[in-house]
């Protein structure tokens, strides 16, 4: 379904007069809010390139202002929608990663939870359209931005770029992408690091021996404790869900918890847990413990903000209420 215009045309035929102005209705968030949920309908309707095709270029245009809306309801639907148009474009999409790439990465350090998954999303089912290389390139640099939330959602994409495009060699890019992420393993958020070290065992995983003599530079400290972490069978995991799990750090046995990571820690302390658990090689990954990341929660979110506002508040990413 295109939805021709009666009455004016937004976009090349595609989005109608009343529904762009609708779209840009900066006085009622609600209004903007039902018109992007409509956009995205149209969206989710088509079925081939061909019929987004004439109208790719002012679409994109359009639903990447809607990402930058006040509102964070509209800004996830907004990113949603990219993620469709993405999906049916393919290929066909590779020529305008410049006007919107830019816009996903940035979202994955939004303060709300919800607007990170969605952008999390939306950057896997592009590296489906274009392949994984051009977009893990892309988030490389990002991995040493100044806001932790975006660090840890690129090293996270990383992982499951790994995990869910297996087919696709990493031997071209081994090299800077290891570099990238062993400059993580001192990040100041326990949490980042956690992720870097699960990056690279899973790239150990795949790479082996290659991946030891690209880390030769590290010191011995870090690389005693990455050898024993790589020593250990477990690895990150990707559920039927989409979900990725990475394995929890385990306290000393017979602790009967599981250890939190102190903040600050480096990348020694942060490998004890897998020194400690060195005698139980098959110590299960966490499902829902302190291990546990996904689209919908990612590693080590727990007690996140739901992204959901105050009853006091309307569904603005500013905490604005009714008049965006």
């Amino acid at each position: 379904r295109q939805a021709p215009s009666e009455d004016g045309d937004g976009d090349g035929g595609f989005v109608s007069g009343r529904l762009l102005a609708e779209l840009q209705d900066q006085q009622n968030w609600r209004v903007r809010a039902l018109a992007v949920e409509e956009l995205q309908a149209m969206v989710r309707a088509v079925r081939g390139p061909e019929a987004l095709k004439q109208h790719l270029v002012g679409l994109v245009a359009l639903v990447v202002a809607l990402v930058q809306d006040a509102n964070f309801k509209i800004q996830i639907t907004a990113l949603q929608t990219l993620g469709y148009l993405v999906s049916i474009m393919g290929p066909g999409v590779s020529h305008l990663l410049p006007r919107f790439l830019p816009e996903l990465i940035d979202k994955l350090g939004d303060n709300k939870t919800l607007v990170r998954h969605a952008s999390s999303r939306s950057i896997l089912r592009l590296m489906g359209a274009v392949g994984p290389p051009a977009i893990v390139a892309a988030l490389l640099p990002v991995l040493t931005h100044e806001a932790w939330h975006t660090r840890e959602e690129a090293l996270s994409l990383c992982i499951m770029s790994l995990l869910r495009f297996r087919d696709t060699p990493v031997d071209g890019e081994l090299e800077r992408l290891v570099r990238a992420v062993r400059n993580c393993l001192e990040d100041p958020k326990p949490k980042v690091a956690h992720t870097a070290v699960e990056c690279l065992a899973l790239l150990h995983a795949r790479s082996g021996k290659k991946l030891m003599t690209l880390l030769s530079d590290a010191d011995d400290a870090t690389r005693r404790m990455l050898e024993v972490r790589f020593s250990q069978p477990q690895l990150a995991t990707m559920t039927a869900e989409g979900s990725l799990e990475l394995p929890a750090l385990l306290g000393p046995p017979g602790g009967g918890e599981e250890a939190t990571t102190p903040r600050g820690s480096t990348v020694p302390t942060i490998l004890e847990g897998w020194t400690n658990v060195g005698h139980a090689p098959n110590a299960p990954a966490a499902r829902g413990g302190t291990g546990r990341s996904n689209l919908n929660e990612s590693p080590g979110r727990r007690g996140a903000a739901t992204g959901q506002p105050r009853a006091s508040e309307g569904p603005s990413s500013q905490g604005q209420g009714q008049g965006q």
